[in-house]
């Protein structure tokens, strides 16, 4: 039986790249290996540290996720601190980060 049923797409390479990107996943477990091939440089793999850091900046320089999670300066002292463990993957993980470091401030007060 053929993939392509009416209850399952099949988007382009590209589009999948592009939503990958908005939803700040990883692009390589989107992808099936043979599919995959022409989209993916694996040559190119980046030592941990470039990526955290590379992660930290996209996530300091996201003046609109900041916003939306109310990011205070001291917040963001404490997660520049967290980035510095070097394996931080996402933007999105200083969130989770933050929240947790929330949560546990309210349990102390």
């Amino acid at each position: 039986m053929d993939d392509e049923t009416p209850d399952r797409r099949r988007p382009s390479l590209s589009l999948l790249g592009r939503i990958a990107e908005a939803l700040e996943l990883e692009r390589e477990p989107l992808f099936e290996p043979c599919e995959a091939k022409p989209f993916i440089d694996t040559r190119r793999k980046t030592s941990p540290a470039k990526s955290t850091d590379r992660v930290w900046h996209d996530f300091k320089s996201n003046r609109q996720m900041l916003a939306r999670h109310d990011v205070t300066g001291p917040e963001l002292k404490t997660l520049s601190q967290v980035s510095l463990n070097g394996k931080i993957t996402a933007p999105r993980n200083f969130i989770f980060i933050l929240n947790s470091i929330r949560e546990a401030a309210e349990e102390e007060a």
